[in-house]
């Protein structure tokens, strides 16, 4: 039926193949002129009309993200993305669509929403919302990724659920492509203090839209020779240290195995251009 065909021609669109649609019938009609009324008659038409396909091989490109709440089953990030539409088919639905984000190890770790879906020729911003489901490990790869300022590359998949209209599930049922969803832009810890008499201590800096648990902190100082010389460490907390939204905390970072001598001597390499190679580890609750 005509739903059915309708369907299959907007499955194409989202493919490799161009649609070409060809028109043909008869005409009767009646024309008006100075000198009375002409009728015209089995007037035979016969033309192609081409659509180019819609295949989005750059999928939707992230440029910001930013982690609005967060729950013990779920993480809400909103972003705003760019999405290239190559075809000459516009596309206003007017309402929002889901898509499922999948792992290169074929898990489902969150579900990403495009609201007030519009595909325009050309390129488009978007905002999209990315619900992140954190019961697996790669599910929590994502979040420490984000947090650690690198990308995560990602499977986007239509689902039976992506849209509720029906004229449009099979446009959307060959959907398939990649998105990359980058890190977080903003700094984390501010300043450093380093202190030979005192605790020394770090400015932790929580630029997300919803509270930050420090729960711990471990770093190794590692010199020119590979030598350990001094550690770092914060008392384990159960509750965490919460730093509020936007706002800055500064955590007091309790020294040991701390080569004294050592650490003078290698600021003359440092000076020298010779590096020390911090490590550290942050463990953080949202």
């Amino acid at each position: 039926d005509s739903k059915y065909l309708f369907g299959e021609i907007a499955k194409k669109l989202f493919t490799a193949e161009d649609v070409i649609l060809t028109v043909k019938g008869e005409l009767n009609v009646i024309a008006k002129t100075p000198v009375g009324d002409i009728e015209l008659k089995n007037i035979s038409f016969n033309f192609d009309k081409n659509f180019k396909c819609c295949h989005i091989q750059s999928g939707i490109i992230v440029n910001s993200m930013e982690i609005i709440e967060a729950t013990r089953d779920t993480i809400g990030i909103r972003g705003v993305a760019t999405m290239t539409n190559p075809s000459n088919v516009e596309i206003d639905l007017n309402s929002n669509v889901e898509f499922d984000l999948i792992s290169d190890q074929n898990i489902e770790i969150a579900k990403m929403t495009i609201e007030n879906f519009k595909l325009k020729r050309g390129n488009e911003d978007i905002n999209v919302k990315i619900k992140y489901l954190p019961d697996n490990d790669r599910g929590y790869k994502l979040i420490e990724n984000y947090l650690n300022r690198r990308s995560s590359l990602l499977l986007v998949k239509s689902t039976n659920e992506t849209t509720s209209t029906y004229l449009l599930q099979k446009f959307f049922e060959s959907l398939e492509f990649k998105t990359l969803l980058p890190g977080i832009k903003a700094q984390l810890i501010d300043e450093i203090e380093v202190s030979l008499r005192t605790k020394d201590s770090f400015m932790l800096h929580n630029p997300l839209k919803t509270k930050l648990y420090l729960f711990g902190f471990t770093s190794k100082v590692i010199n020119m020779f590979n030598k350990q010389i001094a550690t770092g460490i914060t008392e384990p907390s159960v509750d965490g240290i919460v730093i509020e939204s936007g706002q800055s905390r500064k955590i007091r970072i309790e020294n040991t195995n701390m080569d004294v001598g050592n650490a003078i001597r290698n600021i003359k390499d440092c000076v020298n251009g010779v590096k020390e190679n911090v490590e550290c580890v942050l463990m953080f609750g949202i």
